[in-house]
């Protein structure tokens, strides 16, 4: 399976069952793009940033390097998670001169279309933040519900 490998726990893919759809946003005067995704189960969201190639092409569905056909959005870094709803950090990405590039986009298919490492190491802080929602997660699994539904002799 595409998540097991050695210290997966360590890396981005670990936050794709936490994130609903978000949203990607370049800014108008600057080299700069931005994504936010909201947290399912939890207040707030979580939001990449980077700078992207100056000459850029569509390519498929992903934006590439005129030069090199990378990926256009490959230096993105990850930020903090923020308790703010992702609707309300939109509005003020969107005043300071962004502008929504893509809706409802998802984590992983920024990672398949090769906008995003999926084996991109998460830093510690981050890490350390998702760590007790991740383990939320993995208990409300066990509950009777999902144990019966998931059962094999049903």
């Amino acid at each position: 399976m595409e998540n097991d490998f050695r210290g997966s726990e360590n890396h981005l893919l670990v936050l794709y069952p936490l994130l609903g759809p978000g949203v990607l946003c370049q800014h108008r005067g600057q080299v700069l793009q931005w994504a936010g995704f909201p947290l399912l189960r939890h207040p707030g969201h979580i939001a990449f940033e980077g700078r992207y190639a100056v000459r850029v092409i569509q390519r498929g569905s992903a934006w590439v390097n005129w030069d090199t056909g990378s990926t256009a959005f490959s230096g993105l870094r990850t930020c903090h998670h923020r308790s703010e709803p992702l609707d309300s950090v939109l509005q003020e990405r969107i005043h300071k001169g962004f502008d929504v590039i893509e809706d409802s986009i998802t984590l992983e298919a920024m990672v398949q279309r090769g906008d995003l490492r999926p084996r991109q190491l998460l830093l510690h802080s981050v890490r350390a933040e998702f760590k007790k929602m991740l383990e939320d997660l993995r208990f409300g699994r066990l509950t009777t519900e999902h144990l019966i539904r998931d059962a094999p002799w049903c």
